[in-house]
């Protein structure tokens, strides 16, 4: 119980984290209502901004965020772990390599095969 709580929070705490541009943009779409009496331009309803300003603002504020750390970004970690980094592995390119010669291929004829399949005996 306890590891399925912890697995389905650290899942929820990823996909957040990943998806927050996108999360910030459903956010808007089903709160455009919100979004427009918070905006910054409804004194000017001929632009029609609907709210997205905020929106544009969120999403600055978001992206000064991911700038100001670096290493929540997803493309700056480049870092690849395997199990050759962590065992000694021999010098590939010191072994000479021997060439592998294989013999003719001589033709032989196939053996007898029986003609009734084995059954144990019943008790």
């Amino acid at each position: 119980m306890f590891r399925s709580c912890t697995t389905i929070l650290l899942l929820v705490a990823f996909a957040t984290q990943t998806f927050e541009r996108t999360l910030l943009m459903l956010d808007y779409y089903a709160n455009t209502g919100s979004f427009a009496r918070n905006c910054e331009n409804k004194f000017r309803p001929q632009m029609h901004c609907n709210g997205q300003c905020v929106l544009m603002k969120k999403l600055k504020e978001q992206e000064t965020k991911d700038q100001q750390t670096p290493e929540r970004k997803s493309e700056n970690k480049s870092e690849v772990i395997s199990s050759g980094s962590f065992y000694a592995t021999p010098d590939v390119l010191s072994i000479p390599k021997v060439p592998i010669i294989f013999p003719a291929y001589q033709e032989t004829t196939l053996l007898k095969q029986p003609g009734s399949i084995f059954h144990p005996p019943n008790v």
